[in-house]
């Protein structure tokens, strides 16, 4: 008996916005309402979480145990890693998602995993 290849899962870079959850976009409420896995840089605010599932999983980067922050490179392989379990994945970014480039090199990991994304825009955070 030959087992069918595992497929990978899809990830949308869903920009939250400078955190006024009425500034997200309607995709970005779509998207995480779908998600199996969102993936934030710290937990996400009560408003914005509402917007997920019941059964959700929050992969929370800034609780990952280290004596250090994480690097760009830590960050692309967290979110690669939930895609390749074959999930829906957000990556939950502040502002949009392209505008400081971590989305940028996040998504570039996908492409070179082969992984299927998205880019939804939102609202950035004023410096």
């Amino acid at each position: 008996m030959r087992s069918m290849p595992k497929h990978a899962g899809t990830v949308a870079f869903v920009g939250a916005g400078p955190g006024d959850p009425g500034l997200l976009t309607l995709r970005a409420v779509e998207l995480l309402g779908r998600a199996d896995i969102v993936v934030a840089d710290s937990p996400p605010s009560p408003e914005i979480a509402r917007h997920f599932s019941a059964e959700v999983t929050i992969v929370d980067l800034s609780a990952v145990e280290s004596d250090r922050p994480l690097t760009k490179a830590e960050r692309a392989k967290a979110v690669v890693d939930a895609a390749k379990s074959g999930k829906s994945v957000a990556r939950l970014l502040a502002g949009d998602p392209l505008f400081d480039g971590e989305g940028t090199d996040e998504a570039a990991a996908c492409a070179k995993a082969k992984i299927a994304f998205e880019i939804v825009p939102g609202v950035p955070v004023a410096a």
